[in-house]
C-alpha cells in the first residue's frame, strides 16, 4: 500500500467510512529522529486510493493515534499524543472524507498534569459528538483515567474522572466503543490499582458521557492480564 522510507511502526489504526465504503489507515513512521503519524485512504478491496500523507508532523514526536468516523458529517476525528516541552500532551484533528484537515486543536490538555497519553475515542451518532478517554500522570507517583466530550466541531466539554488517582506502576491503555443498540459507551483498560501485574476493568457511560455505575473488573487473577 505504501513505500514510505524509514521505519514503519506497527501501531496501525483502521477506520471504515460507511458512506463511501472505504477505509482510512494510520500508522507511525520514524525518520531521522522524528516520529510522525502517516495515513492513506484504502478501498474496500485493499488498494490505495491516493498517496500516503502526513496526518501529524508538527513536532518531533506524534504517536498513538485513535480515530473515529463521523457518519453524520462524513468526517473523521483523530486524537494523538504529542511530545512538547518534555511533556506528553494530547492534540486533535478533524478531517474531511479525503483526510484533509478541517480543524486542528494542538495540545489541548492540562498543562499542570505531567503527562496525558493513550487516548481512545468513539463517535455517538445520536448526538453527533465524541467521547474520549485517556490516561494521565500527576507528578511521578499517581495516575488516573478521565473522559471528555468533543462536539463535531471539536469544542471540548470537560467531563469527569473515570478512575481515582492510583499509584503509577505502569501506563493504562483504554479502549472505547459506542453501543448504538443500548445508546451507551463501554471502556475497558488494564488497571494496576491492586498490584503490578494488572487486571482488566470496564466502565459504562450513558448517552451523554456520564459514568453509569462504577469501575468493574472483567478479569482479576494473579499474573498479568494485559
Amino acid at each position: 500500500i505504501t513505500n514510505d522510507t524509514g521505519i514503519q511502526y506497527q501501531e496501525l489504526k483502521l477506520v471504515h467510512n460507511t458512506q463511501v465504503n472505504e477505509y482510512l489507515l494510520l500508522w507511525i513512521t520514524y525518520v531521522t529522529d522524528n516520529y510522525n503519524i502517516r495515513a492513506i485512504r484504502v478501498s474496500n478491496t485493499g488498494t490505495a486510493l491516493a498517496g500516503a500523507f502526513d496526518l501529524a508532523a508538527e513536532s518531533n514526536s506524534e504517536i498513538n493515534p485513535s480515530i473515529a468516523y463521523n457518519s453524520t458529517d462524513n468526517e473523521y476525528c483523530v486524537i494523538y499524543e504529542e511530545f512538547y516541552n518534555n511533556v506528553w500532551e494530547l492534540s486533535a484533528k478533524r478531517l474531511d472524507a479525503s483526510g484533509n484537515v478541517i480543524t486542528y486543536l494542538p495540545r489541548f490538555t492540562s498543562s499542570n498534569i505531567r503527562h496525558e497519553k493513550h487516548p481512545a475515542i468513539a463517535y455517538n451518532p445520536s448526538k453527533n459528538e465524541y467521547l474520549f478517554v485517556y490516561w494521565r500522570k500527576q507528578n511521578e507517583t499517581e495516575s488516573q483515567l478521565r473522559c471528555d466530550i468533543f462536539s463535531s466541531a471539536l469544542v471540548r466539554t470537560i467531563k469527569t474522572n473515570v478512575t481515582n488517582w492510583i499509584p503509577v506502576i505502569t501506563e493504562s491503555e483504554p479502549r472505547l466503543v459506542y453501543d448504538t443498540v443500548q445508546s451507551r459507551y463501554l471502556a475497558v483498560w488494564d488497571d494496576y490499582r491492586d498490584d503490578a501485574y494488572g487486571d482488566i476493568y470496564y466502565q459504562v457511560f450513558d448517552n451523554d458521557g456520564n459514568l453509569s455505575g462504577g469501575n468493574t473488573p472483567v478479569v482479576q487473577k494473579s499474573g498479568s492480564q494485559n
